[in-house]
């Protein structure tokens, strides 16, 4: 079991590990913060760790998991993966609709509230004269 220091990845063969280590878009640092060149001069000098007992190795299904859902909507607190599913959903997002129109009813209440103070105050001022 050929095993990447950087993600955890596990590979059973040596060209599987191999092609991980070539691939466009380097693997994140999960498990330990190596640079991917310094694991990439070692896998070709041949200092290819090798893990004989299998029971050892700790799946990177849980590692990976982490970070998945990072982008969360500000009406429904829903999570996503990526920042353009989530401005998606928040266009269409059926608690955006009910919260435009709790802000626009507390708005509207709060103009009602201050031309009722102001009416008060001139009913006042017409007491006050007569």
């Amino acid at each position: 079991m050929f095993i990447c220091e950087r993600c955890g990845y596990r590979a059973s063969y040596k060209c599987n590990m191999k092609t991980h280590y070539n691939r466009k878009w380097p693997c994140k640092p999960m498990v330990s913060d190596i640079s991917f060149e310094t694991l990439k001069e070692q896998f070709h000098n041949k200092d290819v760790k090798y893990a004989e007992n299998t029971l050892e190795c700790k799946p990177n299904v849980n590692i990976c998991k982490q970070d998945v859902n990072i982008y969360e909507c500000d009406y429904c607190d829903k999570t996503f993966k990526y920042r353009q599913s989530k401005c998606r959903h928040q266009k269409k997002c059926p608690k955006k609709k009910e919260s435009n129109l709790l802000e626009y009813m507390s708005l509207k209440m709060s103009k009602m509230e201050a031309d009722i103070v102001e009416m008060k105050h001139q009913h006042a001022k017409e007491i006050e004269e007569l």
